[in-house]
């Protein structure tokens, strides 16, 4: 059992230094800054249908719509798309109108 319980102490410092994972905030860079206040919910779906994920985001004081500009950045289209709105306290996704 001493050996076995060795051989996972050794598997559990392998594989945390042999394949660490580092992450780099590019949410400026993206254009997907969320100001400060409460956020309840966020949604990844292709509310555009042009193939690629966008992000919705609820919360208070505001929603936000980020569509996906297909090189790596993001535009707030909230108030656009007609779904700004105060105090959003979830999100669900669903295609009322079936186009998908």
């Amino acid at each position: 059992m001493k050996i076995l319980s060795t051989f996972y102490v050794l598997l559990l410092i392998i594989s945390t230094t042999a394949f660490a994972i580092t992450f780099t905030d590019v949410t400026k860079k993206a254009g997907v800054e969320v100001p400060m206040g409460d956020r309840w919910a966020s949604l990844f779906a292709d509310f555009n249908n042009d193939g690629i994920l966008d992000i919705f985001v609820s919360g208070w004081p505001t929603t936000l719509l980020f569509m996906n500009n297909g090189d790596g950045t993001f535009t707030e289209m909230a108030q656009k798309a007609g779904v700004l709105f105060t105090g959003g306290l979830g999100a669900d996704p669903g295609d009322y109108d079936n186009d998908s």
